[in-house]
């Protein structure tokens, strides 16, 4: 992967500290952050220390009644998230919600909040369960917590891959941010949506049980979905077209035929190799086959992500 992706911001809540700075102050200073666990009984536990977080303060920007519908961690992700934004000194206001996306890694999400409601279910009954056990507990509200008070309306993930959560969120924030140059991408499913229902519609209702001229299929079906989109743009009064990529394929008679639309690929496999048979519809590739810039400054290029 050749694109630099910045981090502009930090934000930490450890034991440690809470702050970047502390932090940073107390990992040089060789501080230890394990010490006897004081958050809760270790009468008969083995195990009696543990990295806790014993200062943390919330910020500001969270109400009290805000934070009690929250698990610990959720806490942790939304301050370390503001403390991230204030470093960077980023003003999401002015960017577009949609281009802002959160990736947060939890390995298994409010576990205290797991473990109080559970006590309440064995004490007071299934009717004193609060309604939001879920909505707390499960791992990915972190990021959608972030999300609710920082206005990113973006890609929301949280991958949960146990201890290697934090790396994995790490990879997938990359490779969305690398991936991100298409434009139309706000409405980008429901492109993808209508092209694919577009396609499906029109096969139903041609192949009896087979189609007359494929290829003719093919170029009328994908013109039809342009027009689609183009529709539903009008029809919605968006401000920018939806935009997808495209591929398809039908095999009929022993023949493969296939038409295609941005940089969506086909390839063939045979006899171990794999075999690109489209052409990328992009500026870059014009570029090359014009002549007007190599392969290896293909690579490099600011519009190698633009179709």
């Amino acid at each position: 992967m050749k694109q630099r992706v910045v981090i502009t911001g930090l934000g930490v809540v450890s034991p440690l500290g809470q702050g970047a700075g502390v932090f940073w102050e107390h990992l040089l200073a060789g501080a230890n952050g394990i010490r006897t666990i004081s958050g809760f009984d270790t009468e008969g536990l083995e195990t009696r220390i543990a990295g806790q977080i014993t200062d943390f303060v919330l910020s500001s920007r969270i109400g009290h009644k805000e934070a009690r519908r929250m698990a610990r961690f959720t806490q942790f992700a939304v301050a370390a998230a503001f403390e991230a934004l204030e470093h960077s000194a980023a003003e999401l206001c002015g960017l577009d919600p949609y281009s802002v996306g959160v990736t947060i890694g939890c390995g298994i999400g409010g576990l205290d909040v797991i473990e109080e409601q559970h006590r309440i279910l064995q004490s007071k009954g299934a009717k004193r369960v609060s309604p939001l056990l879920i909505p707390m507990f499960i791992p990915n509200i972190a990021a959608g917590q972030v999300a609710i008070h920082t206005g990113a309306r973006g890609p929301n993930t949280c991958p949960v891959t146990a201890c290697a959560s934090a790396a994995h969120a790490i990879g997938d924030a990359l490779l969305m941010v690398v991936a991100d140059g298409m434009g139309g991408h706000h409405y980008g499913e429901i492109a993808a949506q209508i092209a694919v229902q577009t396609l499906a519609d029109a096969f139903q209702r041609e192949a009896r049980p087979v189609l007359g001229d494929p290829f003719r299929f093919l170029q009328k079906g994908m013109t039809n979905a342009h027009h689609a989109i183009l529709d539903y743009t009008a029809r919605h009064r968006l401000k920018d077209t939806p935009r997808t990529t495209c591929v398809a394929c039908i095999v009929q008679d022993n023949v493969a035929y296939w038409a295609h639309a941005g940089d969506s690929r086909l390839y063939l496999m045979r006899d171990g190799k794999v075999i690109t048979q489209t052409k990328d519809h992009s500026r870059i590739r014009l570029l090359v086959e014009e002549g007007m810039i190599t392969e290896a400054q293909a690579v490099f290029h600011p519009d190698r992500n633009k179709i």
